[in-house]
């Protein structure tokens, strides 16, 4: 079921960045129709970029892609952002809240850091503060949830210290790299989120634009 978003996401007529949430090193804005024919082509083409990945599997072109783009601007269940290096001003990755529930209040947390030369530079885990933020303060979401590759022990502790509790274990649920892979599905609570706010690193950017009554 779909929720209206309080604000406008996606202004695809504009030329110039419209920052729509700041972190650290990194602005989120409505992704572009250019994100897509340009620098997401050469991520989904990296082997190791979509290594952890479903879709890293078969080859996506870019009018499925677009096509897709087109029906989620429309679909106010859906909120997608490409994440912006602030320095370069370049697309760097993309993220979202997905499948945003009106009733039970909850909604799916997807991230790609694309560009190799942003790892390792808490870019990802800026994003997902800056985003479960978002679906708390704006959305009135009580839950988001997500889904890891349990081979990828990095992004499952850096969930863990996040807030992030297992919820449970979906058994060699996908097929990469030549094996059957379990993925854990983990999930932030609203009560677990203000619990854990005054640890993340984002929250001054929070404060400022989500809890300006804070």
């Amino acid at each position: 079921m779909a929720v209206r978003l309080p604000v406008q996401l996606d202004p695809r007529a504009s030329g110039a960045p419209v920052p729509f949430l700041e972190g650290e090193a990194f602005f989120l804005r409505a992704m572009r129709r250019t994100d897509i024919e340009g620098p997401m082509q050469d991520w989904l083409a990296d082997r190791e970029v979509v290594r952890h990945l479903v879709r890293g599997s078969y080859p996506w072109t870019v009018e499925a892609q677009l096509r897709a783009y087109d029906a989620r601007g429309t679909d106010t269940a859906e909120a997608d952002f490409t994440i912006v290096d602030k320095t370069s001003e370049r697309a760097i990755g993309v993220a979202g809240l997905h499948g945003i529930h009106a009733i039970a209040r909850h909604a799916e947390f997807r991230v790609l850091i694309g560009a190799r030369a942003a790892w390792n530079r808490g870019i990802g885990t800026g994003v997902c503060e800056l985003l479960c933020a978002y679906g708390f303060e704006l959305l009135n979401l009580n839950k988001v949830w997500l889904g890891v590759n349990a081979d990828n022990g990095r992004a499952v502790r850096s969930y863990a210290k996040a807030g992030f509790v297992e919820e449970g274990r979906l058994r060699q649920e996908v097929y990469r790299n030549g094996r059957y892979h379990d993925v854990v599905r983990m999930s932030l609570l609203r009560a677990e989120y203000e619990s854990k706010l005054a640890q993340w690193r984002s929250l001054p950017w929070i404060d400022k634009q989500l809890r300006v009554s804070a």
